[in-house]
């Protein structure tokens, strides 16, 4: 199971320090790459997204969290 450190590798490519998202509004938020890897295990632990991978789980927080302008920060 990765660590933080290594999702952030995958996720953000390597050397990238931030994901930020709705460009042209601003970033309205930050959360770190750990609160992202914690959302990925509990949304796995639910009956419908348990068959989905860590890595995926974690892409789709991210998706969505740069959708609504929230920033990823190590």
């Amino acid at each position: 199971m990765p660590g933080p450190n290594n999702l952030r590798e995958k996720l953000t490519g390597k050397g990238a320090t931030n994901v930020d998202g709705n460009a042209g509004k601003g970033t309205i938020g930050t959360i770190s790459l750990k609160h992202v890897y914690e959302i990925a295990r509990i949304k796995q632990s639910e009956p419908r997204l348990a068959g989905l991978s860590l890595e995926g789980l974690a892409k789709s927080v991210i998706a969505q969290a740069a959708s609504i302008g929230v920033a990823i920060v190590p």
